[in-house]
């Protein structure tokens, strides 16, 4: 089991570990890549039926937990 600061220690490790985490999974939200320095984020949300809303643009809450958690991450590395 890895303690939650060695999770930090390698930006390939955490990018594997949240692209396996339900609400990004579930919202078919993937993290492309993260900097070594973890001063850089880049994700990709896939249009999907799921997260459409009514006139066919995207739901604003999978846009908003696309980019939520990762603000605070860069801040706490």
């Amino acid at each position: 089991m890895l303690k939650r600061t060695s999770l930090f220690q390698s930006a390939v490790v955490f990018r594997r570990m949240m692209n396996l985490w339900p609400p990004l999974w579930g919202q078919g939200i993937r993290i492309q890549y993260i900097s070594p320095d973890f001063r850089e984020v880049r994700t990709r949300l896939a249009f999907r039926w799921y997260n459409r809303n009514i006139v066919g643009t995207q739901f604003g809450g999978a846009l908003f937990a696309m980019t939520d958690p990762f603000y605070a991450m860069m801040l706490m590395r």
